[in-house]
């Protein structure tokens, strides 16, 4: 059973951490290196770093070319060769550390964009499969998970609501059914816009009675959000269709497809229903 009013506690026991994105997998530019040494230092501290070091630079060049020339390099030279790069180098280095603040904060956030969908600010399909790849495929050093669940759902009659109220109304009730899925979304899960009117979510470490539980209970939240939406009366509902397998034994698109096939079950009997797909049984799973 499900708390509805704090559904990760019931759906999380003595589970592993959830996987790390993909994008965070990705290698880091030398950008973001360095970055995270003048994090790690402090700007003051990485200034100061830099310009000792182009001052010792300075001063064994002079000190080379008065030592070729047979002139003395003198107190008053010696002085202005260590102090010119700290009274010269400093603005310039502020401003370049400054920039490369503002290009890593730009491709961090460029990144994140790239992983949502514009219009609801949920996962686009291209993330969500990314995901679900991460939890049927873990990396060697990461716990496997003993199951892995997914489901797609499908705003019922959502060409009605356009219809009916227009497609600005029908663009508000997907985002408010977002937030209503995400408000009861446990933090192992990731959820996204696969297409259309249709979402999927991905739910590592929830066995078929979890991943079924949590399905009843976003239908619900969809049901009970999505009454009304800007004033209009949309009564907005989803059907959902639910498939699981124990790790390895099943890949992501054999899921989304008995998921698939799940939601148009829960279509043709009735609509606003979760529907579970047949479970995988070793005797079904392909041999490559």
């Amino acid at each position: 059973m499900i708390d509805k009013n704090n559904p990760g506690a019931a759906l999380q026991p003595d589970m592993p951490p959830s996987q790390p994105g993909f994008l965070e997998l990705a290698s880091s530019s030398h950008s973001s290196r360095l970055l995270r040494v003048i994090e790690r230092v402090g700007m003051g501290g990485s200034i100061f770093l830099a310009c000792a070091a182009l001052s010792a630079m300075s001063v064994a060049l002079a000190s080379l070319a008065h030592y070729l020339t047979g002139d003395p390099i003198g107190v008053t030279g010696l002085l202005n060769t260590t102090m010119i790069p700290f009274v010269l180098g400093a603005p310039t280095l502020i401003a370049v550390f400054s920039l490369l603040q503002r290009l890593e904060a730009t491709r961090a956030e460029l990144a994140r964009l790239s992983t949502l969908d514009m219009l609801t600010g949920a996962l686009n399909r291209r993330s969500v499969i990314a995901w679900g790849e991460v939890a049927c495929h873990p990396a060697p050093h990461e716990t496997p998970v003993p199951y892995v669940s997914v489901a797609l759902m499908d705003v019922d009659r959502f060409k009605q609501v356009n219809d009916e109220h227009g497609h600005l109304i029908g663009d508000e009730t997907l985002r408010q059914l977002c937030r209503a899925v995400k408000r009861h979304l446990p933090p192992q899960c990731h959820f996204g816009r696969y297409g259309g009117e249709e979402f999927a979510v991905i739910m590592p470490q929830l066995k078929p009675q979890q991943a079924e539980a949590l399905a009843e209970l976003l239908r619900e939240a969809v049901q009970a959000d999505c009454a009304r939406v800007q004033g209009h009366q949309v009564e907005a509902t989803v059907s959902i269709g639910v498939a699981s397998a124990r790790a390895g034994q099943g890949e992501l698109a054999d899921m989304l497809s008995r998921a698939d096939e799940a939601l148009y079950a829960a279509k043709r009997a009735g609509r606003n229903r979760v529907m579970a797909a047949t479970p995988v049984t070793p005797a079904k799973v392909s041999r490559i």
